[in-house]
């Protein structure tokens, strides 16, 4: 099965950006690349920034030829809008989706254990992921999710790209997520998969 990560990225300044984010994006980049499932690509999204097109320009010149990482360039958007997400989805060759946000990563078997688990039977997948703040000494846990609205998030599910579900209208942090799985959740034909390994460095979630 191909799988499209969608990876938005804006590495400007506002209020409340983490530290060394351009450095913690290469990280999520590579954390693609090292995946052990080959059929797949990495969507990233510039939101008006001209670092992200220049660092996937310069350092991935392979990938972008090859179609593993395909850059998209829009326009500034007000911060955590839907839209750049779904033009992400838009641009996406895979059958299936998943998010990869620019400040997390993947452990090198995430795709191929979402592969793996997802059947012909399910619109889409829900599973858990680890939480490891970069600020927080000691804290390595996972997150369990449970398939409801509450426990859900960016890095917790995988849908397939034919569902009718958009994120259009998904705006602002905190409650973009929310809106955009309420959606997903609609839709019965799902189930809950083990093994995966999305990495979340977000530690408001904690």
């Amino acid at each position: 099965m191909r799988i499209s990560v969608i990876c938005p990225s804006f590495l400007g300044d506002y209020p409340g950006a983490a530290p060394n984010r351009r450095q913690i994006f290469v990280r999520a980049v590579n954390s693609f690349l090292a995946q052990t499932h080959k059929d797949c690509e990495l969507i990233c999204i510039s939101d008006g920034c001209s670092e992200t097109i220049q660092i996937v320009k310069s350092r991935y010149k392979k990938e972008l030829q090859a179609k593993r990482i395909v850059l998209l360039e829009l326009p500034r958007h007000p911060l955590f809008t839907g839209a750049v997400r779904q033009a992400g989805i838009d641009a996406a060759t895979g059958e299936a989706v998943c998010n990869l946000d620019g400040d997390d990563y993947f452990l090198p078997h995430h795709l191929t254990s979402i592969n793996s688990g997802f059947t012909e039977n399910e619109d889409w997948v829900f599973f858990n992921y680890w939480i490891r703040p970069d600020n927080i000494k000691g804290v390595d846990h996972l997150f369990q999710s449970d398939g409801t609205l509450s426990t859900l998030n960016n890095g917790s599910h995988s849908w397939r790209r034919s569902l009718p579900v958009s994120w259009e209208g998904c705006d602002g942090k905190g409650v973009d997520n929310k809106i955009f799985l309420a959606r997903l959740l609609e839709f019965p034909k799902r189930r809950k998969i083990y093994g995966t390994g999305y990495v979340l460095t977000n530690v408001q979630l904690l």
